[in-house]
């Protein structure tokens, strides 16, 4: 069957380079050596769905896609990630514990991050409870975030509550829809 359609591949110059040297390295042209890519990575993304899966059950896929790509170098951030783990935190929390038990886990995170928003400060103590709050609620989706990447993890939040007020406003239904995402200004030290 003839080719007749056009993929567009962003990539930086590096990467660039680095493709044209592989595929000259094996006598191949750039569009077969990145088809044939494709195609064996296409091969391979059930496999590793369902490993993703499997090792994280109970953390929502969305999380890890943007988790899988902050580690691999792409454009997302663990604030990002932050962010969109928070647009589904009151449906999580409704699965889990219902109604009720959503709307006093979900006070139990607000105070601290008001406290935060009004410029109360981005203390330890009010970082810690916000910290402790994902640890107790979502453990598992906590535990995919490094020590090292802790401070960006709660920009994300921070800006999530400004931005969505998500401890506040919800429902039941997820919105899948792409949300505008602008990077949080970053933490005072």
């Amino acid at each position: 069957m003839a080719a007749n359609s056009f993929l567009i591949l962003r990539a930086d110059a590096d990467l660039r380079v680095r493709i044209r040297q592989a595929a000259a390295s094996v006598g191949r042209s750039v569009s077969a050596f990145v088809k044939d890519a494709v195609e064996k990575a296409i091969e391979r993304a059930p496999a590793e769905a369902q490993r993703l899966t499997a090792k994280n059950r109970g953390v929502p896929r969305t999380l890890l896609r943007v988790l899988e790509e902050t580690k691999n170098g792409g454009s997302m951030s663990y604030a990002r990630a932050a962010f969109e783990l928070c647009r589904l935190v009151p449906v999580i929390l409704e699965d889990d514990v219902g109604p009720n038990g959503r709307e006093e886990a979900l006070a139990r995170l607000r105070r601290p991050l008001n406290a935060i928003v009004r410029g109360a400060s981005f203390s330890d103590r009010r970082r810690r409870e916000v910290w402790e709050w994902f640890g107790d609620e979502l453990p598992k989706c906590l535990a995919l975030v490094p020590d090292a990447k802790r401070q960006q993890f709660l920009d994300g939040v921070v800006h999530a509550h400004r931005v969505l007020d998500f401890t506040r406003r919800h429902t039941t239904a997820v919105d899948t829809r792409p949300q505008e995402y602008t990077a949080p200004p970053p933490s005072p030290k």
